[in-house]
């Protein structure tokens, strides 16, 4: 039932994600450059899944804790977070 609730969650923030992510790139850039710009975007997004994974997999192999690796990677989001 956990992994049902957690499933859920994650497809409600990524349906989230995909539908503000044009409206966001429109309001940034304008109309003009949405297809070059959500390409790119979309190009960034897949190299960063593709070396996100084995960057996390060396990462848990190192550690003993998978705590410390969801504390460490919650720090480093509100790190670079936005500052407004």
């Amino acid at each position: 039932m956990m992994m049902l609730k957690y499933g859920g969650a994650t497809v409600a923030v990524t349906a989230v994600f995909i539908t503000l992510k044009s409206i966001l790139v429109v309001d940034l850039l304008g109309l003009d450059k949405l297809t070059t710009a959500y390409g790119i975007l979309s190009l960034l997004e897949g190299v960063g899944s593709l070396a996100g994974t084995p960057a996390i997999g060396t990462l848990a192999g190192m550690s003993l804790h998978s705590d410390s690796i969801t504390a460490g990677t919650a720090a480093l989001k509100f790190q670079i977070g936005d500052d407004n």
